[in-house]
């Protein structure tokens, strides 16, 4: 029989499955640890440890890569909520702001951009309309 030609033995077939499997449950249970979901784990030992503390890097540096996309970006943008508050801007969007009615230290965050484009008056105000429309 040649060796390269012939199958790994049955129970070793049986023990690179058992790792694949306990590596995937370990990836799951890795993503669901640092989605923010869940807010402690038992070790063990049965002490209960706080994961807080790594969610909220997590959430810091995931916020740190959508500001630098957004900044990368020379459209200004304002990212909505579903009921059309500004959650985030980038410095193009702030830089519009400083120059229109929008003003104070928020850039318009927390505003009802809906509302706000409902409300236009004068020059571009039937633009804005449309975009209230459009985005709704």
């Amino acid at each position: 029989m040649n060796p390269a030609t012939s199958s790994p033995p049955p129970d070793e077939n049986a023990e690179v499955s058992a790792l694949i499997q306990t590596l995937h449950q370990t990836e799951q249970r890795l993503a669901e640890l640092t989605s923010g979901e869940v807010d402690t784990v038992a070790d063990r030992d049965g002490r209960t440890l706080l994961l807080r503390r790594p969610q909220e890097q997590l959430r810091h540096i995931e916020a740190a890569k959508q500001a630098a996309i957004l900044n990368a970006l020379r459209a200004h943008i304002a990212l909505l909520d579903t009921q059309g508050l500004i959650v985030s801007v980038n410095e193009t969007w702030r830089e519009f702001a400083c120059m229109d009615a929008i003003q104070g230290p928020g850039h318009g965050i927390g505003v009802n951009y809906l509302n706000l484009c409902d409300r236009a008056r004068g020059d571009g105000s039937s633009e804005a309309h449309q975009v209230a429309e459009g985005i709704r």
